[in-house]
């Protein structure tokens, strides 16, 4: 307590002034580094090194992306092009068995149709003009089954 007083300062030391430089010298206790910190410490800047050589090894990869591309500019477009088309390519040739059953099955839905419609046409002919025997036996040729029921009944749906 004395060495910190100012030279030739004989200012008796009562219990207070004890206390006051018990209290200045527990609150400058600096804080020692635990192993637990420096672990800590060393993992955070390990991780960022990691990561700065990341960034690097990107702007290095960009760098020369770029400069291939001012070389070939339109290489890139024609790789990608090419992937994608292989890509469809794979995937029709993988469905082709189911695309072709579908494909059967709405052709056969529509000959269906077709046939419904017709004898539906027939039946509808058949019973505008109820006398005429000539329709209501089959069509010989197919170039009879095309032939007009009846005209539009507009002139807007000609």
């Amino acid at each position: 307590m004395q060495r910190s007083r100012a030279l030739g300062d004989r200012t008796p030391i009562n219990e207070n002034d004890l206390w006051r430089r018990v209290e200045k010298d527990v609150s400058q206790k600096p804080y020692k580094a635990l192993a637990i910190d420096l672990l800590d410490k060393g993992r955070k800047q390990r991780n960022q090194a990691i990561v700065d050589g990341l960034k690097q090894h990107k702007v290095l990869d960009d760098a020369e992306r770029i400069e291939a591309e001012r070389a070939k500019p339109m290489l890139g477009a024609h790789a990608r092009k090419a992937f994608e088309e292989g890509l469809a390519r794979e995937a029709f040739s993988d469905q082709r068995v189911t695309l072709k059953a579908m494909v059967d099955e709405a052709v056969e839905r529509l000959r269906e149709a077709g046939e419904f419609l017709t004898e539906h046409l027939r039946s509808r002919r058949d019973a505008i003009r109820p006398g005429d025997s000539t329709t209501s036996r089959a069509p010989q040729s197919p170039q009879q089954d095309d032939e007009p029921v009846a005209g539009p009944s507009s002139p807007s749906m000609r």
